[in-house]
């Protein structure tokens, strides 16, 4: 695994930076927030049915395709906070300081939630596949790379910061939450 940034230190080149936040600008400026997750989603469960299962919100035994995911409200929700939750880090990728413990928390959930190392494969294969639909021809291989760059250092820090008293923490916001909150983000 590539050894992480120090705080205060870019966790991408600059001039990758801009090409994520153009990319990025262009799928949320086209798509907007709820396609652009739920298109995540339809990747994600295609590339691995069994990842419905991780979701109590889900019926694995239903087909999830884009109109079936559309009308479950909680999947909705859920796709909409990743969607925020890479809108953060996209455009706070100056501030590790800011970003660190948004990421030690990510990842602290999803070890509650049975989340397991190969599942952030698939999660960033569908990732990636869901740019290259969103952007076409814009997702050359210079921006392929930047993505690339970014989502292994994002994955880097959420399995390697997450600490016991994150993860007790976290325990405690799950137990603690609304219904129909938990794992909406």
């Amino acid at each position: 695994m590539a050894s992480l940034p120090s705080m205060g230190e870019l966790i991408i080149a600059e001039e990758d930076i801009e090409i994520v936040r153009k990319c990025w600008g262009d799928i949320l400026e086209n798509t907007g927030e709820e396609q652009a997750g739920l298109a995540l989603f339809k990747n994600i469960f295609e590339s691995c049915e069994e990842a419905a299962s991780l979701f109590s919100f889900l019926d694995p035994a239903k087909k999830l395709d884009y109109e079936t995911m559309s009308k479950n409200k909680l999947l909705v929700k859920h796709a909409v906070g990743v969607i925020r939750t890479v809108s953060a880090v996209v455009y706070m990728l100056e501030e590790d300081e800011l970003l660190e413990p948004i990421l030690k928390d990510l990842g602290a959930r999803h070890q509650l939630y049975a989340v397991k190392i190969e599942h952030y494969d698939v999660v960033g294969g569908a990732f990636m596949a869901t740019l290259r639909q969103a952007l076409g021809d814009a997702f050359d291989a210079r921006a392929e790379s930047a993505f690339g760059e970014l989502w292994k250092h994002v994955i880097a820090k959420l399995m390697q910061s997450c600490d016991s008293a994150t993860v007790e923490r976290a325990k405690h916001e799950v137990a603690t939450a609304p219904a129909g909150d938990v794992g909406a983000d």
